[in-house]
């Protein structure tokens, strides 16, 4: 199989360390779409220190590319998010070497300021990309939404946009502080894994729409895991999701 070819024009600045301005994939060349990793171990617990994340991150990568019978050559490109600490970032870099070497990807770091349910967003933000998307940003007004929602369907025992009282999605965001030009929301109940809530939405015509929506840019995460639920609706896990764009 013809190699990737690596595209560094004259034209532009050279990429700083070991990036590369674009990779031109040869006609043929198989394609591996690999979800967005959070940094899980082996036995699907995210450990509580980001050094130990972003080790299981690099390995897990490595580790699925195997399976394929690839190796990190074969990687063309990658989105980062980290919360943004400046110390991190040499962490980052020292993975990076240990697990890619010098390999050359098409790389692109995003600071944000918190992922509020880091699994969700990076699932999101995974299947957006593989439909040549730009990922959506951490924001947290629709973040506050997003929980204030999810909790409220666990505490009043409804599953829906709109609450008992009538109060909708509009509303819920502009109390938040807000203001936009575009918002949808996306809900989903009783899925343990982040993963199966986005594949879920991935085969609903109308939550595909809000998901792969080219149009917005933020995105806010809402979680609750109510165990014993006993009411009507009985879900132990409210997901909620708010895409955003501000005003234009």
């Amino acid at each position: 199989m013809t190699a990737n070819i690596f595209r560094n024009p004259d034209t532009l600045p050279k990429p700083g360390g070991k990036w590369t301005h674009a990779i031109e994939v040869p006609v043929g060349a198989r394609m591996l779409f690999i979800a967005g990793q959070a940094g899980f171990d082996g036995e699907g617990n995210l450990p509580p220190t980001f050094a130990e994340q972003v080790e299981n991150t690099y390995a897990n990568i490595v580790k699925v590319l195997a399976d394929a019978d690839m190796t990190v050559e074969d990687l063309v490109m990658g989105t980062i998010h980290m919360v943004d600490k400046a110390d991190d970032l040499d962490l980052l870099i020292a993975a990076s070497a240990r697990h890619f070497g010098k390999h050359a990807w098409a790389g692109t770091l995003l600071y944000v300021k918190a992922l509020a349910y880091p699994e969700l967003l990076v699932e999101i933000n995974a299947a957006r990309e593989r439909h040549g998307l730009n990922p959506v940003r951490s924001d947290a007004r629709l973040a506050a939404a997003a929980r204030d929602h999810a909790a409220a369907m666990a505490r009043r025992d409804f599953f829906a946009h709109r609450d008992p009282d009538g109060a909708g999605l509009a509303s819920r965001v502009v109390r938040a502080g807000y203001a936009y030009s575009q918002v949808a929301e996306n809900i989903a109940g009783d899925h343990e894994r982040a993963e199966d809530v986005v594949a879920t939405w991935l085969l609903s015509e109308g939550h595909r729409r809000n998901l792969l929506n080219p149009g917005v840019v933020d995105a806010g995460i809402g979680y609750v895991d109510a165990p014993g639920d006993d009411g009507r609706v009985r879900y132990r896990h409210y997901w909620v999701a708010i895409f955003g764009r501000g005003p234009r």
